[in-house]
């Protein structure tokens, strides 16, 4: 990989892009690479971290590294490499290895510099990022994989999951992996699925085995109360109904059972969820539903029985817990998630026994202050502080559909918000770049509010339609920056996903904040308004955070939209205006951002009285592109 950053602060001035143009008879060298092994690591487990370079000549090398916890840099560690001539043109690889303490969670970065043995010219740069975990659910970065063809070699699975982890994703769903939704597990390898497509279940096993080489937990999909036409007909007073007798049904493909504590549907599905884990080898179930019915009924064998009424909100929870408690029976470190479709019914399935609170993302909930809104609800309603439970966002980016996939209508409706594909948002940008830059503005919303988005997968897919198949993919340029967006959510995870920081309110946050550039005002918004920068301001135990997204330039705030690229700030003034005695217990400011090299920056402070017993703290920050994060740290 090959980082164009630049780093700032107390660092030399390093060259861009990872290599240096020749000069002065020095190496043009550059960094293909340089990442952890594992996607996580577990307390006291040592750490590796792999380097990929290439040199145009025999060159003897000193390695670098600094290791870095928020804006403190720990440890530097050095190394000698040298390139002989024969390796001169290709790639070289070695790696750093080393212990980090075992305090849990928490994340470090690590920055690189290279320069010859005999010379003080750096001559090339990259960093990356390293957390430790007790388990994925600390930190659920969420991935997906969703194919399982016969022909895909071990060899391949393998190298999928190796790319994935590069993002640090600790979590995989596999998406439509099953025989068929009532019965798990195939009675042969080679198997066409409900949907029509082969699928492999040696391939399943392999890319199970091939996740758990980088440390990533494989949770298998299963539908709660989704049957095949088949079992539904064979089992209809299994079935739920509407008020007029007629069964529901995903686009009939799918009917939906009773899921009622001691039913014989419930049974079934809960032994399938064993048999994921005891046969298959996964580690967990994500549970899923579409979305309705709210009210269903029975029908009863007996015709002359009166049907049941049942409240889909009040059934889900028994069953989350009875799966919870199967799959951990089986292996104690495995976990349940369940899709709230559309935040239903989040009130009542935020407290059950989940790893993780999972929300799938449809309309009503288009701008990005409703990602923003549906993370900070869903947290306080888990009473996270307590329960420690992260927010996930299924917020598929159609933007980056494939061309010719089939685009469901602009409008889901209430009875199937989940059935569709969901619509491909007009707008300026609809472009190959107006779709990265959709995602940049997605990263940083969902983890400047404090949440996790399932939205990477294999083969550099991302998620751009509920049908997992139907994934698009990063190009090979965008790769790197992606990359570098989850570098920082892992560097800086205990400032943006720490569960003790509380949200302050848009309107507060409009009122304590003011930006200039060159003396201009530039316009804030609390509530992610496009226009204007973004600020979304949490306050913690010893840190309060303001992360800034740029969306200066945007014609929308529609989430789900291709975005066209923001016009970039630079030397801009932020002034934060805090009660006297708040002001005084601050004792750094520093800023850092994954547009950069994502190292934390610290920032000279300008004090001064203001009326109502009042303190302004001024900074001035290097710039703006999508994303910053600004830290104040408190004195203990």
């Amino acid at each position: 990989m090959v980082l164009e950053i630049t780093l700032k602060g107390k660092s030399v001035s390093l060259i861009p892009a990872g290599h240096n143009e020749p000069a002065d008879n020095l190496p043009c060298l550059t960094i293909a690479d340089f990442r952890p092994e594992l996607a996580f690591y577990k307390p006291n487990q040592p750490v590796r971290l792999l380097v990929r370079l290439q040199s145009d000549r025999a060159v003897e090398l000193v390695l670098q590294l600094q290791v870095s916890y928020l804006n403190k840099v720990t440890n530097t560690l050095c190394q000698e490499l040298c390139v002989h001539e024969a390796e001169a043109g290709q790639a070289v690889e070695t790696s750093f290895e080393l212990n980090l303490p075992p305090h849990t969670p928490r994340g470090y970065g690590f920055d690189l510099a290279i320069k010859p043995a005999s010379r003080p010219e750096v001559l090339a740069t990259a960093s990356t990022a390293v957390d430790l975990l007790n388990a994925w659910p600390d930190m659920p970065r969420y991935g997906f994989f969703a194919n399982f063809k016969a022909d895909e070699t071990a060899e391949e699975s393998n190298a999928r999951a190796l790319a994935l982890s590069a993002y640090h994703v600790n979590v995989v769903q596999f998406y439509d992996w099953m025989y068929r939704h009532e019965d798990f597990i195939p009675p042969q390898d080679d198997f066409i699925d409900p949907m029509g497509r082969a699928v492999s279940y040696k391939t399943v096993r392999n890319k199970i085995e091939a996740a758990h080489k980088f440390n990533m937990a494989a949770l298998a999909y299963g539908a709660v109360y989704g049957a095949t036409p088949g079992f539904w007909e064979k089992n209809q007073d299994w079935g739920i109904y509407q008020a007029d007798g007629q069964p529901y049904s995903l686009e009939k493909l799918f009917y939906l059972m009773d899921i009622s504590e001691g039913t014989p549907w419930s049974e079934n599905i809960l032994t399938q969820y064993e048999k994921a884990i005891s046969q298959a080898g996964f580690d967990g179930i994500h549970i899923d539903q579409y979305g309705y019915p709210k009210l269903a009924f029975t029908r009863p064998a007996n015709p002359e029985e009166t049907p049941k009424p049942l409240e889909l909100a009040k059934l889900f929870p028994p069953i989350i817990d009875e799966a919870a408690r199967r799959v951990a029976r089986l292996k104690p470190d495995a976990s349940v998630i369940f899709n709230a479709v559309n935040n239903w019914p989040i009130e009542t399935v935020a407290t059950t026994s989940q790893g993780a609170l999972y929300i799938e993302v449809w309309p009503p909930y288009v701008e990005y202050k409703d990602l923003h809104d549906l993370i900070v609800n869903a947290q306080q309603l888990a009473n996270s502080v307590e329960t420690k439970k992260q927010v996930i966002l299924a917020a598929y980016l159609t933007p980056f559909l494939p061309e010719g996939t089939r685009v469901a209508d602009n409008e889901t409706t209430e009875e199937a918000p989940h059935a569709g594909g969901g619509p491909v948002v007009a707008g300026p940008g609809k472009s190959i770049e107006g779709g990265q830059n959709a995602a940049l503005f997605a990263t940083a919303a969902i983890y400047g509010s404090g949440g996790f988005h399932l939205l990477l997968g294999e083969k550099n897919g991302v998620l751009a339609d509920p049908y997992y198949p139907h994934y698009g993919q990063f190009g090979p340029n965008f790769v790197e920056k992606i990359r570098r967006y989850y570098d920082f959510v892992v560097r800086y995870e205990n400032i943006l996903s720490n569960h003790a920081s509380k949200p302050i309110t848009a309107k507060e946050v409009e009122q304590l904040v003011v930006i200039k550039n060159m003396s201009q005002t530039i316009e804030i918004s609390g509530g992610g308004q496009a226009g204007k920068v973004w600020a979304m301001m949490r306050r913690g135990e010893r840190y309060t955070s303001i992360n800034l997204v740029n969306l200066r330039g945007l014609s929308n705030s529609l989430w789900n939209a291709f975005k066209e690229k923001p016009g970039e700030l630079e030397s801009l003034e932020l002034s934060l205006k805090l009660p006297a005695r708040e002001a005084e217990i601050v004792k750094t400011i520093w800023f850092a951002s994954p547009d950069g090299s994502g190292a934390a920056q610290e920032l000279p402070v300008q004090r001064s009285e203001v009326a109502g017993g009042q303190q302004s703290l001024t900074v001035n920050i290097p710039g703006l592109d999508y994303w910053g994060l600004v830290v104040l740290e408190t004195t203990p």
